[in-house]
């Protein structure tokens, strides 16, 4: 099971196999959805993004868990997956390290944004506005934490 807290303030407790599916938060109805790029075991993490604007899912958290590398686009086999026309197969990548989070750009055709201004990279902080596509991302950093324990 991962444990994770809902902005509201909520816990909540979702199994692992429901890495990459959609969730509701039963207090607030608030969209949730875990992303990892594999198997995960004994992780921690306090990092997510909310999505700010964009052509669906505006409102969701999404929790990065995990330290491998995380891949963004919109291809059905991209760990986070944003359907629309203006977002590369892969876009970007989301690298975990010891400064946190990294988001660096794939070299998409329509590039990568952080804070309204094009990047190949950056060292995410909290409050960072990343935009992917016609999807805007607020990157949130210092949540309370998620954990995955067994069951």
């Amino acid at each position: 099971m991962v444990q994770l807290q809902c902005q509201c303030g909520k816990k909540l407790k979702l199994p692992s196999m429901h890495i990459g599916k959609p969730a509701a938060c039963p207090n607030c109805q608030q969209r949730v959805r875990m992303v990892a790029a594999q198997r995960l075991d004994n992780v921690t993490s306090r990092s997510a993004f909310l999505i700010e604007s964009g052509p669906q899912r505006v409102g969701e958290l999404i929790f990065l868990l995990g330290d491998q590398t995380i891949s963004v686009g919109k291809s059905a086999d991209a760990n986070l997956s944003f359907r629309s026309a203006d977002v590369s197969r892969v876009h970007c990548y989301l690298r975990a390290g010891s400064h946190g989070w990294r988001i660096e750009d794939n070299d998409s055709t329509n590039g990568l944004f952080v804070n309204g201004r094009r990047v190949n990279g950056h060292n995410l902080l909290d409050g960072d506005s990343v935009g992917v596509g016609a999807f805007v991302l607020r990157y949130m950093s210092d949540i309370p934490a998620a954990t995955l324990t067994e069951s």
